[in-house]
């Protein structure tokens, strides 16, 4: 197949063309344009608002002709809510408007050669690329969550491509992994820290394993500037309570907001969980500044599987005993799998990878022989349970 990139006089190898696929998505489509005249209708409504309560504040003029002045008060507050109100609104339209793009106009080009694995994605008329260098790369496959294409770096996995039907991107993660010579499977012996996770030296001396350190020194800053502007507010609108005792109720809000952010960025700041690696040991520890406590103490790790109410297939890697979850992720296991190889060969303790193909038929296969053995109820529910099980493999 011939791919865009052969426009700009480059050709890598082979490349596979997905594009979305299915009546259904122009149904979608028709409804998030819908959608998206009364997104843009209330966007600008609010904006309106905001930019002229704003200015009949700054100038002490009614907001329009033969209107009363605005109490400073009520009018800050009901500011403060729209401009919540406004940002989530705009994250909404933003969403909306990348989904309806990638219904009706997007593709992804997929290329390999002995080097690398090339993406180029286009999304109306925003083009982006991902290269992975081949010595990063430790398998290709479809997510069994929301079947996307993807590949499993030693840092993460990457998702390569959710356009096309299940059936196309099987068939490329397939003809990928033979051009590439990766596996489908995770391998046991690939042992690399995920993104998100950091090994450091505790001030004790001690091996431990945390959050990357530099993200929750950002999140600490935007917690922080998010404190300074709800205390800002708190101190203007105690200070209008001496003038304007209506606005003690909204007065008494914004106190307890800023109150409860002023804790969290404390936290956020000075506390975090390590978990301590030893020899054939894994201690999880709670540190608050220069205090240390042990938690729990971890004889294995155990990677579990388990659905919502929604039917979404949850991943989870858990500290036993205690049953403390280290990492969770939803549709994928590739990211709590790895850190929970990571961390048994690290720390020479055991993991029970129980989210396998190998590992379920397992489970289901105890649970069947209990079930028939309970009695007919259990043989109706086991014979139930085995016709869903061959649906979902028929399926997949």
């Amino acid at each position: 197949m011939i791919g865009f990139d052969d426009a700009l006089g480059t050709n890598p190898g082979p490349e596979h063309l997905l594009r979305p696929r299915g009546f259904g998505r122009f149904v979608s489509a028709a409804f998030l344009a819908f959608w998206l005249c009364g997104w843009a209708i209330g966007e600008s409504l609010v904006l309106w608002i905001l930019i002229a309560g704003g200015i009949a504040l700054l100038t002490g003029t009614p907001p329009e002709p033969g209107r009363e002045l605005l109490e400073p008060g009520p009018a800050i507050a009901v500011g403060v809510f729209l401009l919540f109100w406004l940002t989530l609104w705009t994250f909404g339209g933003y969403a909306a408007i990348t989904e309806l793009l990638r219904l009706l106009w997007s593709r992804d080009a997929i290329s390999a050669d002995p080097a690398c694995l090339r993406v180029h994605h286009r999304l109306g008329p925003f083009r982006s690329n991902v290269e992975i260098p081949r010595d990063r790369l430790c398998r290709i496959y479809v997510a069994p969550g929301d079947k996307s294409l993807r590949a499993d770096t030693t840092t993460g996995p990457v998702v390569l491509s959710s356009l096309g039907t299940a059936l196309e991107r099987a068939n490329i993660a397939a003809a990928l992994r033979t051009e590439l010579r990766v596996p489908e499977e995770f391998e046991s012996n690939v042992s690399s820290l995920p993104d998100g996770w950091q090994e450091i030296v505790t001030p004790e001396g001690e091996i431990a394993l945390v959050k990357d350190l530099a993200v929750r020194r950002t999140q600490a800053r935007v917690a922080l500037g998010l404190t300074l502007a709800s205390a800002t507010l708190a101190l203007i609108l105690i200070a209008l309570t001496h003038t304007d005792p209506t606005v003690i109720g909204i007065t008494v809000i914004a106190c307890t907001a800023a109150t409860g952010l002023t804790w969290g960025t404390t936290r956020l700041a000075r506390s975090r969980i390590e978990w301590r690696i030893g020899a054939g040991s894994l201690t999880r520890r709670r540190r608050v500044g220069a205090r240390l406590r042990d938690l729990d103490e971890i004889s294995r790790l155990e990677l579990t599987r388990s659905s919502d109410s929604d039917g979404d297939d949850w991943f989870s890697l858990e500290a036993v005993p205690g049953k403390c979850t280290i990492e969770r992720a939803q549709g994928d296991p590739a990211i709590p799998r790895r850190l929970g190889t990571w961390l048994a060969q690290r720390a020479n303790i055991p993991f029970d990878d129980r989210s396998t193909r190998e590992a379920t038929a397992r489970d289901l296969t105890l649970t069947l022989a209990q079930l028939k053995a309970s009695g007919a109820l259990g043989r109706t529910l086991a014979g139930w349970l085995e016709r869903m099980a061959a649906k979902q493999r028929n399926e997949s």
